[in-house]
């Protein structure tokens, strides 16, 4: 069971960071350097 926890929230983390990749990057095409 525990196992099964720390896979989820290992997914989910994973999942947060990547959407915030992607509005960081789109912020960064949006925003001219």
């Amino acid at each position: 069971m525990y196992g099964t926890i720390q896979l989820s929230e290992v997914l989910f983390n994973a999942h947060i960071s990547s959407l915030t990749k992607a509005q960081a990057s789109l912020a960064g095409v949006s925003k001219p350097n």
